[in-house]
Formats: structure tokens, sequence, C-alpha cells
């Protein structure tokens, strides 16, 4: 195994591995893509995606922000995201995703379970997600927010995350272009140790925004362009 890779699931153990800690105090704001919090520091720029970190007071891990260009439609990037049984095949470390419960066309609600090296314990969180469109549908937000409401109870050897918020932002910028941003503030229910902090928010933005990448680009070159650009 390489080196990079032991490190990175050395981090990964001690990540899950700590005990669970209380929720950060402090109400949190609706938009978690606003960054009225502070200022956010980039810290990476790779595969062509540009990296930004935004470390808040009295928060474990920073808020982090991953953004850059898919060749495919808007909508082709959000019908990609919304296909949660697929999860599993692009999300770094999704070991189970399936929706819940359909509230209409934009709102549902989701369970996600992620993988941790032994002999860590896994996370999983319920989360809302809402659609939001504007500008004909060239400019999507699928929003996302952890969930209390009862859907799935909690499970032994698994932590349940206090907190998990954020969103996919994707503006059209051309006919086969969309310029993608992926934020995410989260509470995993433990105190982490700064330089694994730092990874998380330097690595997991790229693996997750260059997966979806692939993804997207693969399915769109397999549909024929009306099917493509359709929402």
């Amino acid at each position: 195994m390489a080196p990079a890779r032991i490190l990175g699931n050395f981090a990964l153990a001690l990540l899950f591995m700590i005990p669970t800690a209380s929720i950060a105090e402090g109400t949190h704001e609706e938009d978690p893509t606003s960054g009225a919090k502070g200022t956010w520091e980039e810290v990476a720029h790779k595969e062509g995606i540009k990296v930004w970190r935004l470390d808040i007071p009295g928060e474990t891990l920073p808020g982090f922000r991953g953004e850059g260009t898919i060749a495919a439609p808007a909508a082709a990037v959000l019908r990609e995201i919304q296909r949660v049984e697929h999860h599993t095949e692009w999300m770094d470390r999704c070991a189970e995703a399936r929706r819940i419960e359909t509230i209409d066309q934009n709102t549902h609600i989701v369970y996600n379970r992620t993988d941790s090296p032994w002999p860590a314990w896994d996370r999983d969180v319920v989360v809302k997600t809402t659609v939001s469109r504007a500008n004909d549908g060239k400019e999507l937000k699928l929003s996302f927010q952890n969930t209390d409401a009862g859907y799935v109870p909690p499970q032994d050897g698994v932590v349940r995350m206090p907190r998990l918020e954020g969103a996919y932002t994707m503006t059209q910028v051309g006919p086969n272009e969309t310029h993608v941003s992926y934020q995410v503030e989260v509470d995993i229910g433990g105190v982490i140790p700064g330089w694994i902090a730092s990874m998380i928010a330097r690595d997991l933005p790229v693996k997750t925004l260059s997966a979806l990448r692939e993804r997207v680009e693969s399915m769109a070159t397999e549909q024929q362009p009306e099917q493509a650009s359709a929402l």
C-alpha cells in the first residue's frame, strides 16, 4: 500500500475513533454558503479544482469549499447528484446511501453512512435536501442539512453526526460547461487534531468534485444531447 494511502487511512482511523463530543453552542445561519462567518483561505489548487477553508470559532472541523468546472450542462450535474442510489460509486468512503422520503419534487430526505478504517466506527447522518432553480434552470442549487426528525434511529457501532450542512451550486457558463461549487460545514462528533482537520479540508473537496466530474462527463458522452440537457 502506498505511503500516502497508509497515512490517509491512519488519519481517518484517528478521526473516527475519538470519543463523541458535545455539539458546538450557538445557532448557524440558514444559508451555509453565505461566507459571512469569517474569511475564506485558499489552501489547494489541483486537478483543476480550487479549495478554500474557513476556520469557525467553536468548531472542530473548518468549513471547506471546492470549485471546479464540469463539461456538461448544469441539469446533468444535478441529475447525477440526485441519483442517491449511486453515491457509493463516486462519493469517497460512502458505504450506504438511500432516499428515505420524497416530500415534493424539490425536497427529499436522504440517509448516508460513511465508512471508516478498522477499528474505527462508521459515521452516519440523515439530511434534508432542497433544490432551487434560477435563470431558466442555468443556476441550480442543492442544499442539504441534517435533520433529527426520527427517520432513522441510531445504530449500534455507528456514530450519528451532530451536524452536517452545505450545498452544491451549479452555474451553467456555456452550452456544455458548468461551474460547480461544493461547500460543507460538519461536526462529525469528536475532537480532531488540527493536522487531520487541515488534511480533510484540503483533500475532500478535490476527491469529491473530481469523482463527480469524471462520472458526469462519462455519463454525458453516452447520452443523446437532448437527454443530457433535460431536467
